[in-house]
C-alpha cells in the first residue's frame, strides 16, 4: 500500500531484496543488509528511506552515512539486534543454551557485537526528521522499542493497535502518514 501510495505523490520509490531474502536465500547479516543498502543508494540515489523491522534497523544504521538524506520513517524498529535474534529463538522454541550459543553466533557476524548494533546509537549521528511507526500488538519487536527512542529524541511515534508486525506496512492510513511527513 505504501509503493503506490508514494508514487502518487510523485515520489520516485526503488525496492530491493535485501540479502539473504526471498528468491535469494542464503544467510546474510545485517552488515549484509548494510552493505546492499548502500549499493542501492550509490546506484540510485535517495532523498528519504523507509524501513521496517530489520530494514528499518539497515536505515538507521546508515542513515548519517547518506549525504543529504532528508528523512526517515521506520516501521517496527528494534532497538538492539539482539530482539530479532531472541525473538527468533523464541519462535524456534530453543532451549537457553541453544539460545545463547545462537545469539553468539549472530554476535560473531557483527563486527563490533550485538550490543554496539543500536539504533539508539545510529539515531545520535542522524540530523534529519524521523518518523517511528510501531503497533501495540507486534509480537516481534515490543512496542518499548520505539517508545524508548521517541522520548530519548523525542520523535513522533505513531502508535497503532491491531495490526501487529507485519500488517502495519500494509495499512493505507499510515501509508498516507508516511507520505505526509515526507512531504512536509
Amino acid at each position: 500500500m505504501l509503493v503506490p501510495k508514494l508514487l502518487e505523490a510523485g515520489f520516485r520509490v526503488i525496492t530491493y531484496n535485501a540479502p539473504g531474502h526471498h528468491a535469494r536465500p542464503r544467510r546474510s547479516s545485517l552488515v549484509d543488509f548494510s552493505n546492499g543498502l548502500r549499493q542501492v543508494v550509490e546506484t540510485f540515489g535517495a532523498d528519504y528511506l523507509v524501513g521496517h523491522s530489520l530494514g528499518a534497523m539497515t536505515v538507521a544504521r546508515e542513515a548519517s552515512r547518506i549525504p543529504g538524506l532528508k528523512a526517515v520513517a521506520l516501521y517496527s524498529v528494534p532497538d538492539e539486534l539482539s530482539v530479532l535474534g531472541q525473538d527468533f529463538c523464541r519462535r524456534m522454541g530453543m532451549n537457553p543454551v541453544a539460545e545463547s550459543q545462537f545469539l553468539n553466533r549472530l554476535s560473531r557476524n557483527t563486527p563490533d557485537g550485538l550490543a554496539q548494533e543500536s539504533v539508539t546509537r545510529y539515531l545520535a549521528d542522524f540530523e534529519g526528521p524521523i518518523l517511528l511507526l510501531h503497533d501495540q500488538d507486534d509480537s516481534v519487536i515490543p512496542l518499548g522499542n520505539s517508545e524508548q527512542l521517541s522520548e530519548r529524541y523525542g520523535l513522533e511515534l505513531i502508535r497503532t493497535s491491531g495490526l501487529g508486525h507485519r500488517q502495519i506496512i500494509r495499512d493505507p492510513e499510515l501509508a498516507d502518514r508516511v507520505v505526509a511527513f515526507l512531504q512536509s
